[in-house]
């Protein structure tokens, strides 16, 4: 088993809890598996079923090493650490539900 690092662009669903709240966001997903075909269909999984639709993969499966976040900022790697241990740790960063900078408005 490793840990994989797979990140996706989601969209709340609409009976989801950040439906109201939130236009999207990037989900930053570390996963423990045998493969990183496992490592996205967990967190697919996980993303669905806590109320996200995926819109793109933006990166990844990629294996990664704790030390690749010895550097990193300390939530990666408490995030790191808790996908060894839990299996999985996934870190959402929303926009809120409104036009974005680029959004072509009428």
């Amino acid at each position: 088993m490793q840990v994989f690092f797979i990140q996706y662009e989601v969209r709340p669903l609409p009976d989801s809890d950040h439906f109201e709240g939130a236009g999207g966001a990037y989900a930053n997903c570390l996963v423990r598996a045998a493969s990183g075909d496992e490592a996205a269909a967990v967190a697919t999984s996980e993303l669905r079923d806590s109320g996200w639709e995926i819109v793109a993969l933006e990166e990844g499966p990629l294996p990664v090493h704790r030390q690749d976040y010895l550097d990193a900022a300390p939530e990666w790697l408490e995030a790191f650490d808790a996908a060894v241990e839990d299996g999985a740790s996934f870190a959402l960063h929303t926009w809120p539900n409104e036009a974005q900078e680029d959004d072509v408005l009428h």
